[in-house]
């Protein structure tokens, strides 16, 4: 009898121990499913930004310029490829991080970089104030996409963005700071306001 007694007793703290994991395991689905529904509203905000066919200024160095630097606006036209995804981490401060990343087929750039036959540029925006005076555009021969990526941390009950990349020609694009391309990052910050 004591021990029926016993198995029964340890039945019904299984089952209910049971009961509280899957009521967690419910919870925390529907947790997740909060969490991506909001991370979801950034992605739509950073797709409004692109929306305004946003212009980026790049500097690269190029050694047989004049000036060894050519400069380049490029303006990007939607419509844009942008896929995300959001992952649970271990971290207490930061349970949850999420990237966004925008592939842009249409760039449109204000000149391209001519070359003579020995190799030195005659043609191209070897100045930044020249580059900045030129508005017009013509369709950007891309060879491939450029990726962009944007990096977002779940901490406080929101997100938070922390940091974006881009390469091009294998080469990271490190214009992001610059006060002509401060637009970018006030828009990825502002996708992560409510």
């Amino acid at each position: 009898m004591k021990n029926s007694y016993c198995k029964l007793v340890l039945m019904l703290i299984l089952i209910a121990n049971l009961t509280l994991l899957s009521q967690e395991g419910i919870d925390s689905i529907s947790n997740s499913s909060n969490i991506v529904k909001s991370f979801e509203s950034v992605v739509s905000k950073l797709n409004e930004f692109y929306n305004t066919n946003p212009i980026f200024l790049d500097e690269q160095p190029f050694y047989s310029s004049p000036t060894n630097k050519v400069f380049h606006l490029y303006k990007y036209q939607n419509p844009v490829n942008i896929s995300y995804d959001v992952k649970k981490t271990e971290s207490l401060v930061t349970p949850f991080i999420g990237y966004i990343e925008v592939t842009i087929s249409d760039v449109w750039i204000n000149t391209e970089i001519e070359l003579d036959n020995k190799g030195k540029a005659t043609k191209g925006h070897f100045k930044l104030e020249d580059c900045l005076k030129d508005t017009i555009f013509h369709k950007y021969k891309v060879k491939g996409v450029l990726p962009i990526k944007y990096y977002y941390s779940y901490q406080k009950d929101k997100w938070v963005f922390k940091t974006i990349e881009a390469f091009k020609n294998n080469i990271y694009d490190d214009d992001w700071a610059r006060d002509e391309n401060k637009h970018w990052i006030i828009a990825a910050i502002y996708a992560g306001t409510e």
